[in-house]
């Protein structure tokens, strides 16, 4: 069986679950403000070689996320 290790602690897997749409787990506010960070991070060690990245995340994600990683204009 496959294990997983966390902090030197083994724990067997059974099974995985991919929950994409939101169903269990809500994808955007775990990993929207995340990528944000990353992208924000990006620009600025891009600006330090005198470089610049366009605005594109409405395009790469398809989405515009507020700051607490809901999406605008889209209420649950």
């Amino acid at each position: 069986m496959p294990e997983l290790m966390i902090h030197h602690r083994s724990y067997g897997i059974t099974g995985i679950l991919f929950d994409k749409d939101g169903t269990l787990l809500d994808f955007i506010s775990m990993w929207g403000g995340w990528s944000g960070h990353m992208m924000d991070s990006f620009r600025r060690r891009l600006a330090e070689q005198g470089l610049e990245l366009p605005a594109i995340e409405p395009s790469l994600w398809g989405t515009i996320h507020r700051p607490d990683g809901s999406i605008s204009g889209y209420d649950r």
